[in-house]
């Protein structure tokens, strides 16, 4: 089965949804699936946007990227112009691609499908909905709608949480097309019987005092400070 997930966030950026597509194509991957992920290669020169695409292997997996600009630093109205023109040239080039690749299965996430003609790609269309922007977004009328036709054009949503499935679900689509799978946890990394005597001691804690971890990203939507104050 060839399988391309396509997004605009993925490594080496650091975060839930570029950890999550890396995690969940290597399974897929590891069950005899032939994975290939479309992403972006970031910069802030203009002069990149000129680049040819690079397909590269990436942790094993090969990663087709394309050129993105995206300068905070500059005015307003040339990064806002870099980045539309940024997009415009990602669904190009993304298109093309995925009309090489012919896949049977296209999973998205962190980008909008709404620019790609959803006819190109006869294979069956899914999207995680990931984000809390999701959330935010359906409270504005403006974003209601693009997320209506965002969902309207897979297959099949897949959600991480029951809020996020059940939002979905509250902007008209159909239950059985949403479906909640929480983010799961390789337990062969994360066991509690590791030995945690090397952050133990550079932490300089008692053997007896309870070490918590909490991964998250310092992100003030994440509450990462009422886990500190607990």
């Amino acid at each position: 089965m060839r399988i391309t997930m396509l997004s605009t966030d993925y490594l080496p950026n650091i975060g839930g949804v570029a950890q999550h597509i890396y995690e969940l194509s290597r399974a897929l991957q590891a069950d005899g699936a032939d994975v290939e992920i479309i992403c972006i290669a970031s910069s802030a020169r203009w002069s990149d946007l000129l680049k040819k695409p690079q397909l590269e292997q990436c942790a094993g997996l090969p990663t087709f990227r394309l050129p993105w600009v995206c300068n905070r630093s500059i005015k307003f109205f040339s990064g806002h112009l870099s980045t539309r023109l940024s997009q415009r040239l990602f669904v190009r080039a993304a298109g093309r691609r995925l009309a090489e690749l012919q896949p049977d299965v296209l999973h998205w996430h962190a980008i909008s499908m709404q620019n790609f003609s959803s006819a190109a790609f006869p294979g069956v269309k899914i999207w995680t909905n990931h984000t809390s922007n999701f959330i935010e977004g359906i409270r504005q009328s403006s974003w209601l709608s693009s997320y209506q036709r965002e969902a309207a054009s897979a297959d099949a949503i897949i959600c991480p949480s029951d809020e996020l499935a059940a939002l979905t679900v509250q902007i008209g689509m159909p239950r059985n097309n949403v479906h909640f799978i929480s983010n799961g946890v390789d337990s062969r990394r994360f066991r509690p019987d590791v030995d945690t005597s090397v952050w133990r001691n550079r932490l300089r804690l008692d053997p007896g005092t309870q070490l918590v971890l909490c991964p998250r990203r310092l992100e003030k939507k994440n509450g990462v400070r009422f886990f500190v104050e607990a």
